[in-house]
């Protein structure tokens, strides 16, 4: 009876289904990252997280937790207590490893808290690289993504600060390029939440008071949609959606896309797509 609810208990331990769900790459970088004192001080904790991701290799559904309890305590009796804090432990370094996975994927994110804390500490030295580190990135690609807008809004106003412009004289500061990437990452989102509104409108009848829509068509005029193409796509997707018969909306719509196909996100593209080929459909019937 002992061991039977041995063997079940794998059912309820987070650690072993979170890295049996876990890609062989991950399970590498996981291992690096437990090796790192930054992170982890804890050897124990690195040799349980290994013996768990040997039994997903093999494709063991079960363990005994005995047997895992003796592969980092070798010489202590088996502590149900001290197994389970172990692997509580594991757990907060592995979601600690997800964290860092993404965060260090994102280039955008790394450059804005590497000039928060060279701002914080005034570390003059290294204004310039950062600030390379920032143009380079930028003239990366020309198609902007909405988050590209809030990425460039927050460089901007963490450039302010850097540079001390507050209290700078006589200097045409960069208030407009904050302004603006605001504006467009606000106008953006501001789209995408109408016409997903327009859409349940026409699938489920459901009404949505968007009082606000004029006033962000608006606005959108301020800016040339053609060299803010994501703005521009969904701009007119908004109009194709509410004034279909208006064809000139669809190609204005058609000819951003030609030009920007490539650049994209897939998942966007995606979506984008469908929804004119739906309009497509729609005319034709």
């Amino acid at each position: 009876m002992q061991i039977k609810n041995i063997r079940e208990s794998h059912h309820t331990n987070k650690v072993f289904q979170t890295i049996k769900q876990m890609r062989p790459n991950e399970h590498k970088n996981l291992l690096k990252f437990l090796k790192s004192p930054y992170f982890n001080q804890s050897k124990k904790l690195t040799h349980l997280c290994n013996a768990f991701i040997i039994l997903t290799k093999n494709g063991d559904d079960n363990f005994i937790k005995e047997k895992l309890w003796a592969k980092i305590y070798p010489s202590k009796e088996y502590n149900d207590i001290g197994f389970r804090k172990c692997c509580s432990d594991l757990l907060k370094l592995i979601e600690l490893f997800m964290a860092a996975e993404i965060y260090f994927a994102d280039e955008k994110k790394v450059i804005l808290d590497k000039i928060e804390f060279v701002t914080e500490q005034k570390i003059d030295s290294l204004y310039k690289n950062i600030i390379a580190d920032h143009n380079q990135l930028s003239n990366s690609g020309n198609y902007l993504t909405q988050m590209d807008y809030y990425y460039y809004y927050q460089f901007e106003r963490k450039y302010h600060r850097l540079m001390n412009f507050d209290v700078k004289m006589n200097q045409k500061l960069n208030i407009e390029k904050i302004s603006d990437n605001l504006d467009i990452f606000y106008l953006i989102d501001k789209l995408k939440i109408q016409c997903n509104a327009k859409i349940q409108q026409f699938i489920s009848a459901v009404e949505y008071d968007l009082n606000d829509s004029d006033a962000i068509l608006l606005l959108c005029k301020k800016f040339d949609l053609f060299k803010h193409p994501e703005l521009g796509i969904y701009y007119y997707s908004y109009h194709t959606l509410t004034d279909g018969e208006n064809l000139n909306h669809y190609y204005q719509l058609k000819s951003i896309l030609e030009k920007n196909a490539q650049s994209i996100p897939q998942q966007e593209a995606i979506e984008i797509f469908d929804a004119a080929l739906n309009y497509c459909i729609g005319r034709v019937n």
